[in-house]
């Protein structure tokens, strides 16, 4: 049956329950004849669509065919204010359906509203069933009994054999004394016992928790009474003895000496010492401590393998050589374009030399006068920054694109009225015996040699160290597109070791021989100060993770020292994988790589270091690149998953996954 149109069925509920309708004496039958078609309600199906879905009717005329083929069409459409009167002139509107298949409107019967409340209020839909089925009263007796074996003899009884043959020994009592006395059980004696000896030689039980009394210590051979000389005190030794309080003494007693062992007296501090003894058991409680059953892999942390961990660089894939001479060149320096296509590497033949990492073919070649300590690529650009002990020069490559490298000039090209009296270093252009065929644009000139120098990740400044330069000119900044120098620090603690800039914020990571230290450029104060595990003398490499909270330190007593600064001040980590001066680290910057190098014992350590927000950082050695030949520097291939290692015969290796 369809659902009704118009009132609820709720609503037509509280009209039965207010009796505003009389359901019994309503005639209905002019309406609709419901037995004008003589079948049953599965044979009198009117729509012969079967059970296609009414809305394929939806923008037709007809609701679908009866049994004549004929189409049965849709019924008038009322619309709200027809339905609005006819549900006030109507007094069957609250009573009437429409069936959607044929749309003919039926009014229910009183009989159908019953059903229809009875199944809303969760009852049965007619009277004739019942949940609950017809039981007898439970006063009713019950005709047969719940077991089948016939109750005994004994049951019905009032007076059991038992208490029969009880009442008759008591009636004997009673007969031969005249009274029934009562049996008292004997009570045992407390024994007194000793609580700390042996509960089973005693013929105690045990307490579960019971432990034995620990031991006394056996007696020296001072404590003889015949013991030898060299045990024997002197008179001062006695007087010192019972010159000190009796908690400072180391004894409590005075070696004596008989020659049989009847003449010993009885030791007058028996009693005491026993009562020391049994205080000492009484006040100091013992307990079980249970020692944790657990295997050495249980405690170790779970370290994934190696294999499960690449790529990373194991394999010798070829070397970047110079021309030969007659002289051994060794390497000093080494970096790596941010592109990735060229490295720089100077030697101690006062050269700096550019090859190509596809090809490993040398393109370019800077002579210098004096000894070069470092060279540093542009993070953006082809200029690459050269210091000579006080000089520091900018040389712009000229490789790759043509434009960019004119770009390049136009930026390098100092003023024409240039004059620098704020400058905290002198600007100038080289002379041109010292051009490198004209790359060389800017030369810097300081007042101590330079140590280092570090790029900003936009290009436009760069940091030089001079740890002779005391307090105020350690440290120095320059600026490319302005050609200034300034002085950011004007009292530093402590010989600077090295610094660089935060990779994403407006800081500076300084180190120093007493710590290591965060300066926020542009508050200018210190927000974060690092404690160094060792002496800071024997630091001799710094790298800065990516993330820029994490570091590593290097230094000359072979150790090699992890930094969480968002974790602790204190290391988070001393590994030992060298056993000299570790001279040389570096991260990886996009893989979660990093390698220390160790130039006198030839070694490269290769481990994997993840760093995430959420956990601590996982550091597991991965491969150990042995040499016989000392190492100069390290680095890392921008891209890919590769290491360059310079040594000191002149030769760059490189090693792939």
């Amino acid at each position: 049956m369809s659902g009704l149109e118009g009132e609820s069925v709720q609503a037509t509920k509280r009209k039965f329950e207010k009796g505003e309708e009389d359901l019994e004496d309503y005639n209905v039958e002019n309406l609709y004849d419901e037995y004008e078609y003589d079948s049953s309600d599965e044979e009198d199906i009117r729509n012969t669509i079967g059970n296609v879905p009414l809305e394929w009717y939806r923008e037709f005329d007809h609701l679908g065919y009866d049994i004549d083929a004929s189409k049965i069409l849709k019924p008038e459409r009322f619309n709200e204010i027809d339905n609005f009167l006819k549900k006030h002139d109507d007094p069957n509107y609250w009573r009437t359906v429409t069936d959607p298949k044929t749309g003919r409107s039926h009014v229910l019967t009183s009989e159908e509203l019953r059903i229809i409340n009875s199944i809303f209020s969760g009852k049965y839909p007619t009277k004739e069933t019942s949940e609950m089925s017809s039981y007898p009263p439970l006063s009713a007796p019950m005709q047969t009994a719940i077991i089948r074996t016939n109750p005994s003899k004994l049951s019905f009884m009032e007076i059991k054999p038992w208490e029969q043959k009880k009442i008759e020994k008591l009636r004997r009592k009673l007969a031969q004394q005249g009274f029934i006395r009562k049996i008292e059980e004997p009570t045992e004696e407390f024994k007194f016992y000793d609580i700390w000896t042996d509960a089973e030689s005693k013929g105690l039980k045990a307490h579960s928790a019971a432990i034995p009394a620990p031991k006394l210590a056996p007696p020296t051979h001072a404590e003889s009474y015949n013991p030898p000389p060299e045990y024997l005190w002197t008179e001062e030794e006695e007087a010192e003895f019972f010159s000190k309080d009796v908690d400072d003494r180391e004894t409590n007693f005075v070696p004596r000496k008989f020659r049989r062992l009847r003449n010993v007296p009885a030791y007058k501090d028996l009693l005491q010492e026993r009562f020391e003894r049994c205080l000492d058991l009484y006040l100091c409680p013992r307990q079980k401590k249970l020692m944790p059953k657990a295997t050495v892999d249980e405690l170790l942390p779970k370290v994934p393998k190696p294999a499960d961990l690449r790529p990373f660089p194991y394999l010798y894939l070829y070397s970047y050589n110079v021309e030969k001479s007659d002289t051994e060149i060794a390497a000093v320096s080494l970096d790596v374009h941010s592109s990735g296509h060229y490295i720089a590497v100077s030697f101690d033949d006062h050269k700096v030399r550019v090859f190509e990492v596809d090809t490993s073919s040398c393109l370019l070649t800077f002579a210098m006068i004096k000894p070069i300590s470092s060279v540093r690529w542009s993070p953006n650009s082809t200029i690459l920054a050269i210091t000579a002990e006080k000089l520091l020069y900018f040389v712009n490559t000229q490789l790759g694109d043509a434009i960019k490298s004119m770009s390049t000039d136009e930026r390098l090209n100092l003023p024409e009225h240039y004059e620098g009296k704020e400058s905290a270093c002198k600007w100038k252009v080289p002379k041109p015996g010292m051009s490198f065929s004209g790359r060389a644009k800017l030369v810097v000139s300081h007042d101590h040699d330079i140590e280092t120098s570090r790029w900003h990740r936009k290009g436009d400044y760069i940091l030089t160290i001079c740890p002779e330069g005391g307090k105020t000119k350690s440290v120095i900044f320059h600026r490319v597109s302005t050609k200034m120098s300034q002085l950011p620090f004007a009292d530093l603690k402590g010989e600077i070791v090295d610094a660089d800039f935060h990779p994403f914020k407006p800081a500076l990571w300084l180190v120093s021989t007493k710590e290591i230290r965060l300066f926020d450029l542009v508050g200018r104060k210190m927000k974060r100060k690092l404690e160094i595990g060792h002496s800071g003398i024997f630091m001799s490499s710094f790298s800065l993770h990516r993330s820029g909270d994490n570091m590593l330190v290097g230094g000359r007593d072979a150790r090699l020292v992890w930094y969480d600064s968002a974790l602790s001040s204190a290391p988070y980590q001393i590994m030992r994988y060298h056993k000299d001066a570790v001279t040389s680290v570096a991260f990886h910057p996009r893989y979660p790589l990093f390698a220390s190098a160790s130039s006198r014992e030839g070694l490269v350590v290769v481990a994997h270091a993840t760093v995430s927000d959420l956990n601590n950082a996982m550091i597991v050695p991965l491969k150990q690149i042995k040499l016989k030949v000392k190492i100069a520097a390290i680095r890392f291939h921008p891209v890919h998953p590769w290491l360059f290692v310079s040594l000191q015969n002149g030769e760059t290796q490189l090693y792939v996954h």
